[in-house]
């Protein structure tokens, strides 16, 4: 089984809030079932067949880092689905 990863998941404000078998944000909202930094998953390297992050990297530190935790914690046959709201913002 493939378990996905939502980072930065947020409030309650439609179908992605609740999306994923994990859902991360820095803040506990209903949907939410772990609260942690992108920056520094709790996880163990290759827990995730899946990791999403729908409009997140345009509010973090450092994306770049968050990049990399992403990468660790999914396996080598997963995928990584990203969105953000403006290429040029």
């Amino acid at each position: 089984m493939k378990l996905v990863l939502n980072i930065g998941c947020s409030g309650p404000s439609g179908k992605r809030a609740f999306y994923g078998d994990v859902r991360v944000d820095i803040r506990k909202f209903p949907n939410v079932t772990a609260v942690m930094d992108a920056h520094k998953l709790a996880f163990r390297d290759n827990s995730f067949g899946k990791v999403v992050a729908y409009e997140v990297l345009e509010h973090l530190e450092s994306p770049i880092e968050a990049l990399r935790e992403m990468r660790r914690v999914l396996r080598d046959d997963g995928i990584i689905e990203i969105t953000i709201p403006n290429v040029w913002y």
